[in-house]
């Protein structure tokens, strides 16, 4: 995404979304895979800290599961933006289906701050995006983040 971006603190936009564009064929590819994969990774992670001793428990690991908690926020919630602001109708729906097919996983996993937050990004997003499948899709996945437990 950064690709021809000038170097430094400040976010080259114009940069940016340029390769948004360019790339968004890819993006999206890479964005529905890495969804599926943390949707795998999320459970196991759990299983991971449930199985350890409470010695083994150490505040590194716990600090380690909420670290992975909130990337994982993070990149839906990238998602989530990049459909919002126009993808072709069928990387949307590349991207949302991803979200939808790996909504129970995420939702149970994603911490209960940012499933409120995003639960608010899937409502507006659902507004602005085009196509019943796509709105459908981010419908579904804002039922289980507010579903949660």
């Amino acid at each position: 995404m950064n690709f021809g971006a000038k170097p430094g603190p400040d976010l080259d936009q114009a940069a940016v979304l340029r390769n948004l564009a360019e790339y968004e064929d890819q993006y999206a590819s890479i964005a529905n895979f890495l969804i599926r994969a943390a949707a795998r990774e999320a459970p196991t992670m759990f299983l991971f800290m449930d199985q350890l001793t409470p010695e083994q428990r150490t505040p590194i690991r716990e600090a380690g599961l909420q670290k992975a908690r909130g990337g994982i926020a993070g990149l839906v919630t990238s998602a989530i933006g990049s459909v919002a602001q126009g993808m072709r109708p069928a990387n949307a729906r590349l991207i949302t289906a991803a979200l939808r097919d790996t909504r129970d996983a995420l939702a149970t996993f994603i911490l209960p701050d940012d499933r409120k937050r995003i639960v608010g990004l899937l409502t507006k997003a659902a507004n602005i995006v085009k196509g019943d499948e796509v709105q459908a899709n981010l419908t579904a996945f804002a039922g289980a983040l507010a579903a949660a437990k």
